[in-house]
């Protein structure tokens, strides 16, 4: 149901408790994955990496995949590939965490940050239909983008001494 009450907040917690309860952290992010909407029409992420990359799901490249999760909060809105300054900001901020929290990627260079291209609009701008996989640039070999304002807070790092 989309209407916002106390019950259907219940019901919903409920329900995370029963999930958490039977299912591991990473089942439920791969049903989550497969089931979401990444595009006009796009479902799962399988198919958003065909729509968008022409390749499998299995086959995307470190960057392409930070492409598909920067656009999540809005992926209505936002295409993962262009230069759109809200997408090329979230996927930086991921490819850093990955880079920070999992030893994944290689360290930025931020005197060679990406470049965007100014003449896009930065406004969140309705994404038509897919852009096909022959139109996108490689990617793999342009390093990610930074934020304009440096960050003045590091992340903690992980504790090594805690188990899981």
């Amino acid at each position: 149901s989309p209407t916002k009450s106390f019950s259907r907040k219940a019901e919903e917690a409920l329900y995370t408790i029963a999930l958490e309860h039977f299912l591991t952290k990473n089942r439920i992010l791969e049903l989550y994955l497969n089931v979401i909407e990444w595009g006009k029409g796009v479902y799962g992420a399988e198919a958003a990496a065909q729509t968008f990359f022409g390749i499998p799901a299995s086959q995307l490249d470190l960057d392409q995949a930070a492409r598909l999760a920067a656009v999540l909060p809005k992926p209505l809105k936002v295409s993962p590939v262009g230069s759109n300054r809200f997408m090329q900001f979230r996927k930086a901020a991921i490819l850093q965490n990955l880079r920070l929290f999992k030893g994944l990627g290689a360290p930025t260079d931020s005197g060679k940050a990406e470049e965007s291209d100014d003449s896009e609009d930065d406004s969140s701008t309705e994404v038509g239909e897919p852009v096909p996989a022959k139109g996108v640039p490689d990617s793999a070999t342009s390093a990610p983008s930074t934020p304009s304002t440096p960050s003045t807070t590091t992340p903690p790092k992980p504790d090594s001494t805690k188990g899981n």
